[in-house]
Formats: C-alpha cells, structure tokens, sequence
C-alpha cells in the first residue's frame, strides 16, 4: 500500500513551486493493437493538465493501464500500457476527497486518501532538489475537513426536511384523532337518545347478486393471491411477524398498519384471517382491502380503499359490546362510516373473519366465525387495488391464517 500511494502524485496536477515525484522507468511493454483491446470495463481519470490515466482494459485474459498524453486538442498519444498487476496503485484507492497542503520549505501533507474503506494521512519530506519521500508511517484518520463540512451540511439540510416532514404527518395525524374523537361524541350523543337495546346486525339494500351467499362462492374461489404474512411490511407500530401469525405490541399506536402487495381485479375476492385484540378500554382491528393510491401509509385513513374495522369502545357506546363497521377511505386522513353494527362476539377472543368484496356488483359481505353479519351494497366505485393492510388501534394484537382468494 506504502510504495503505491507514493507513486500517486505522479497522477496529481503540478502544485506551483513543489518537486513532483520521480518514477522508475518500466520494462518493455508488449506489442499491444488498440483494435484487439476492450475497453467496456475501462474506467479513466485526469492525471494532469494533459495526461488520462485508463485502468482496467482486457486484452484477452489480461487487464491493463494505459497513460494517455494529449499533445493538442487534436492529437493524444498513448505513451504507456503496461500490465495492471505490475501497477503500483492500490485497486480500490480513491482520490475524490484528497487535500494538499505545503508545511514549510521541504515538507507536503496528504489528507483523504481512501482506501479499503479507510481514510489516511501521509507526509511526504524533500530529500533531494527533485524527489520526496514518505516521511513516518500512513496515519489512519477521519473525514478530511472539506468533506467532513459538506457532510454536516448535508446532514443539517436532511435532519431539517425530515422534521418538516415528520411536523406535516404529526399534524395530519392529530386531525384525523380531533375527527374521530368527533364523530365518536356524535355518535355517543346519538345513541343517548335512543333505548339501550343493541342495534341488530346492519342489512342494506338487498339487490340480486351473481351468487346467493358466502357459502355458495367458496368452492369457485381457488386461486390463492396471498397465503400467510411473509410478504407484510410494518407501517407504523411494533410488529413481529411470521411465516403464519402477525403480532402487533404497541399499545399507544392508533394507526398501527402491516401492508402486502396483492393485485385486486374486478372478480369476486375473499379475504380471511383469525384475529383478536388484547387490552382495555378502546381498541380496534380491522383490515383495509382494494388499495391503491396509498403514498402515505402511516396516517388514519389509507389511499382510497375499504375498511372492515372491529372495535370496542365503552367511553362511545357506553357498553363493552363488540362492534362491527365499514368504512371508505379516500386519502390518508380522510374515512367515512358507512356503516355500524353490534355483535355478540368478543373481540379479545380469536374470531375468524371473513370478507367478500365483488367489485362488478359492489357488494360486500362480512362473516365472522362462519355468520354472515353484513351484506352491503358500497357504492364507492372502488374496483380495484395493489395492496391489502392488517391494522390494529391501541391493542396487542394478533392475526393468524391470513389468505387472499378469488376465482380462477
């Protein structure tokens, strides 16, 4: 390393008034044709006002060097080509970052030398009128300091946009919380006016359909889009997740969301999973399918797409009873119930759900542990996703057997 980093400044242009360095004469090159050698790895770099200095050029099976002098703009001359491996530079030495600097009459310093990774400092001595040599050992040291400022500049200007970033999301976020805490007093307000009794299992529009129920479809719905949660990546929340079972472990997370690639076309689509939500007070499950248009995947609602959400919350119902709703989401921060409905199920018990969405009808029906409890006619014009999300809201959570099926 030593004996190749002296030979360096050979390639470096002249400083005004500095001895450049003297290298040994090389022995004969062979006799080499520029139409026989290949030059599509060739890599080449300024050595000097008029010099370029090529590695990596294949003759056969052999790699060269070639030292290019330019005579005039319209004449270079190939004054060398020599075997690489007789070359005395490191092969992985980098010159982007050097700095030079004179200290006194008879004395050069070389920062920014990088190599293997490394950066290093030399000091080269004036020993004769015309030649230098290494003065001490290589120090191995930090940034040079021209690269160690652009550096902290550009750290300065990323730390200052992601927390620009991080404050727009923080802001979105806390309205999207301020609306639901609306929309749940509405709703508490609501129900304070009407008798206690729980409200039945929500039916809308009963319209004919291409198939009479979720248990007719089944046997029609054998290809598998996704099967398990390999492919999920977190958004939001602490997951863990396995080839089978999904967890999610923070309980202050409202927006908590695990997201797959999956094609959702206009055919009939089923999508299943067992899961439950373990915790007190306020909590929530649910799974967001036919999405698309999702660039923000850590805020309240998730690109235009439809929202199967179980809950519980006794501060809005005034009871500990599980609900069951549908929800559109339009954007990040924007969702709209569409409906809600209670059911017996208890939602720190695994339930098996079960979602079937036909986007030429529009019809969705939701069964829980093999009950159908919901058959609705959206009316979102939603037809089409690239991707599924699991979510959970203030709860750990655990889905398992998750599965994505439509017809062949």
């Amino acid at each position: 390393m030593k004996s190749r980093l002296v030979l360096l400044m050979l390639l470096c242009a002249p400083l005004p008034r500095i001895p450049v360095l003297h290298a040994e004469t090389a022995a004969p090159s062979p006799e080499y044709r520029l139409r026989d050698l290949d030059f599509s790895s060739a890599r080449a770099s300024l050595a000097g006002a008029n010099w370029i200095y090529v590695r990596s050029v294949k003759a056969g099976d052999a790699e060269l060097e070639l030292l290019i002098r330019i005579e005039s703009r319209d004449t270079w001359v190939v004054e060398k080509i020599v075997p690489q491996e007789e070359s005395l530079w490191a092969e992985d030495l980098i010159l982007n970052f050097l700095e030079i600097r004179a200290v006194g009459s008879d004395r050069l310093e070389l920062a920014g030398l990088l190599a293997d990774g490394k950066f290093y400092t030399a000091a080269f001595r004036l020993q004769e009128p015309d030649r230098m040599i290494l003065d001490g050992e290589l120090q191995e040291s930090g940034l040079p300091s021209s690269l160690a400022a652009r550096a902290g500049a550009l750290k300065s200007t990323l730390v200052e946009k992601e927390k620009a970033l991080f404050e727009g999301e923080k802001e979105k976020l806390l309205e999207a919380v301020r609306s639901l805490t609306l929309e749940n007093g509405q709703l508490t307000e609501r129900l304070s006016e009407q008798p206690a009794e729980p409200v039945a299992a929500a039916s809308a529009e009963r319209a004919p359909t291409r198939w009479s129920s979720l248990e007719s479809m089944r046997p029609l719905l054998g290809r598998t889009l996704l099967q398990g949660f390999d492919a999920g990546v977190p958004h939001s929340g602490a997951w863990k997740i396995g080839r089978d079972t999904a967890e999610q472990f923070d309980t202050e997370q409202y927006f908590a969301k695990l997201v797959f690639p999956v094609v959702q076309t206009k055919k009939p689509t089923l999508f299943s999973f067992d899961a439950k939500a373990e915790g007190a007070g306020w909590v929530g499950m649910g799974i967001h399918i036919y999405v698309r248009e999702a660039a923000l995947k850590r805020g309240y609602g998730l690109g235009r797409s439809l929202l199967v959400w179980l809950t519980r919350d006794p501060e809005a119902y005034g009871s500990s009873d599980t609900y069951l709703q549908l929800y559109s989401s339009t954007d990040a921060v924007t969702m709209k119930r569409a409906l809600d409905a209670v059911i017996p199920e208890n939602i720190d018990r695994f339930n098996r759900i079960e979602v079937l969405y036909d986007p030429s009808t529009e019809y969705i029906v939701v069964a829980v542990n093999g009950v159908e409890k919901i058959r609705y006619k959206t009316w979102f014009s939603i037809s089409s996703g690239a991707e599924i999300a699991l979510r959970t809201l203030k709860a750990k959570t655990t889905f398992r057997n998750l599965r994505v099926a439509t017809t062949d």
